[in-house]
């Protein structure tokens, strides 16, 4: 948690967003690399895991994990994606790594921050794709629109290239900031929330591993330097370029050596750029002041460390000294060296080095460029890629205004007319409940739906498809929710215990009830969808209708539990005050800004992540 001016920030200040919107197309994900030339692809592994439950909402809880158990796949892995869904009302909390046969890859560690603590970044990992081949690097680049789409984890995952998929794959989450361990804001904190508002939950994952029925052919290995001085002005960028000759056309590895000296490296940004005009981040302001931390470093993915993974103040003089970074160290970079497989690594490289910041120059003594490849033909240009997942980042919605945060106050009069404000609250709660839910039995229209939204795991196994190229987007033009107009009442109220117990009944009871209507419309089912609602222009890139379209199988529909008064109401009062009545008004507020979450999803488009996989039938296929 950070400090400010001694007083523990109060996160709970913002609004958690129960769907984030995205208002501009986000980066695709590009395919997997062609199977070496000279070996045979294996079947391609995709097996979804269980959701872990909640953690970091105790200090008894402050991890979950889940494992899936491969079996029967080829032997060997070329390419591995994770696609994860964990929300969390902070991201830059999670903690998130992936383990199999002894080894274990940081998927993200305190991503994304701003380095101050004071942004929110809610659920930065719902959907997202973790993936070597992504055009973005989790610790190096903002997410796209609030969510990281498809993203380069903290360590590659061609860590695990040339392993054996099959056995135990474990995914750990764990929040590394725990509210319950953190004092309590001293007087006067009007009322804490009696629950940890910042958890998270992991909700489900996928792995999708290429693989291959035997070993990769033997591969050539070939080594390049350069040893040409160059000096790194203050605030300036020098770039330098390796002509690579003499390797097979097919690049099965590659590995970087730098000799960069820099006083202080956390001013440098490294980005290295392959003949093809592919380019993945080395190293992005890693290092702090250890001033040796880029002077004979080596990266490969299959590295134990992770540079992205240091101390930002390393070799800091203190107090307290932190300790440098060593000189010589090997590293997984900041991106991934597997970027570039099944690249043909004849031609130019170029290694780019920026300088930041004001203050010190530095030199680019030398560097040099470790490849492995093998023969054959050069490989065609990848295809679209077929990963069965919506992608948030790719809907085409309707852009929704953002709303402006609010705390909802930290007092409220102890009289009367406290009573009618939280009426009048309640009562505004409820108009949009109603409207909200007649929305979802109604049904929804192709207009409603956000261009791009639909993946293949969101209809029935009886839809096939494949690759192709994609309908132009369908963009969202949402029917937009329409609430009746609450009409203030001049009845007054007298400040009593039976009323105030009345009051805090009722806003009990929407909060449940707005609470539950948050949980259905993140569990859609396909009779929601109205007959012939999902056209071409609502199918995620890259995928087409083969077969299965048609029928006449309606699909499950959603509903709210049935709610008993009984359950949400008020206990008796002991004591009648100031607080108790802010507390009461707390809840209708929190029942106000979750539908008012919810109303953005709707009146911005919904996606297939609104709906339960599988839930769509053919009928629904225009």
């Amino acid at each position: 948690m950070k400090i400010t001016n001694g007083t523990y920030l109060r996160r709970a200040l913002f609004a958690t967003a129960a769907t984030v919107a995205i208002t501009a197309a986000g980066t695709a994900i590009a395919a997997a690399p062609p199977a070496y030339p000279g070996a045979t692809a294996g079947a391609t592994v995709n097996q979804s895991g269980p959701g872990g439950g909640q953690f970091g909402n105790s200090e008894a809880n402050p991890s979950a994990t889940s494992t899936i158990n491969v079996s029967g796949a080829a032997k060997y892995i070329r390419d591995l994606d994770v696609r994860v869904n964990v929300p969390h009302d902070w991201s830059a909390d999670i903690d998130l790594t992936l383990s199999h046969g002894g080894a274990t890859v940081p998927l993200t560690t305190d991503n994304p921050d701003d380095g101050n603590g004071t942004t929110a970044w809610p659920n930065a990992f719902v959907n997202t794709v973790f993936d070597d081949q992504a055009t973005t690097a989790v610790g190096a680049d903002a997410p796209v629109g609030g969510i990281h789409i498809a993203t380069i984890s903290e360590a590659a995952l061609g860590r695990f290239i040339g392993m054996d998929p099959n056995g135990a794959w474990t995914i750990t989450a764990t929040d590394d900031v725990i509210l319950d361990s953190v004092p309590p804001v001293p007087p006067p904190d009007p009322l804490p929330d009696p629950t940890p508002f910042f958890f998270g939950s992991l909700d489900g994952w996928t792995l999708n591993i290429q693989t291959l029925t035997g070993p990769p052919p033997a591969p050539k290995a070939t080594s390049h330097d350069l040893n040409t001085t160059a000096t790194i002005a203050d605030g300036g960028t020098v770039s330098q370029k390796i002509t690579v000759a003499g390797a097979d056309r097919y690049l099965t590895d590659a590995n970087l050596t730098t000799a960069i000296s820099h006083s202080f490296p956390g001013d440098l940004q490294v980005k290295l750029t392959a003949p093809s005009g592919k380019s993945t981040w080395i190293s992005k302001n890693r290092g702090g002041a250890s001033g040796g931390a880029l002077v004979g470093a080596k990266f490969d993915d299959q590295a134990t460390q992770a540079i992205a993974s240091t101390n930002p103040d390393a070799g800091a003089a203190g107090p307290p000294a932190i300790p440098p970074i060593p000189v010589g160290a090997t590293w997984s970079p900041e991106g991934a060296m597997a970027h570039f497989i099944g690249d043909n690594p004849n031609g130019e490289w170029t290694l780019t080095v920026r300088d930041t910041d004001p203050g010190t120059a530095g030199t680019l003594l030398n560097w040099k460029l470790d490849l492995q490849s093998t023969g054959g033909p050069p490989p065609p240009p990848p295809g679209p890629a077929v990963i069965p997942t919506s992608i948030p980042g790719d809907d085409a919605c309707k852009p929704v205004p953002k709303r402006r945060s609010k705390s909802g106050g930290g007092k409220v009069p102890f009289k009367g007319s406290s009573l009618k404000i939280q009426q009048n609250q309640i009562s505004v709660a409820i108009l949009r409940l109603n409207a909200i839910n007649a929305r979802a039995k109604g049904g929804f229209l192709a207009r409603d739906l956000c261009g791009y939204s639909f993946g293949a795991e969101d209809f029935a196994s009886t839809v096939k498809w494949a690759g192709g190229g994609a309908a132009p987007a369908a963009k969202a033009k949402p029917r937009p929710l329409k609430f009746k107009k609450f009409k203030k009442k001049g009845t007054k109220f007298r400040l009593t215990k039976k009323q105030a117990a009345i009051n805090d009944t009722l806003a009990n009871f929407v909060l449940a009830k707005a609470k539950a209507t948050q949980r259905r419309y993140k569990a859609l089912g396909g009779g929601d969808l109205r007959k012939g609602t999902v056209t071409a222009g609502k199918l995620h890139k890259g995928l087409v209708v083969t077969g299965g379209k048609g029928g006449t199988a309606a699909g499950r529909k959603s509903k709210l539990p049935s709610f008993r008064w009984k359950k949400t109401q008020a206990k008796g009062i002991k004591k009648l005050d100031a607080a108790y009545l802010l507390q009461t008004q707390k809840k209708s507020q929190r029942a106000i800004r979750i539908l008012n979450s919810i109303t953005d999803n709707v009146n911005g488009g919904l996606k297939g992540s609104n709906f339960r996989n599988g839930q769509a039938p053919g009928s629904k296929l225009a």
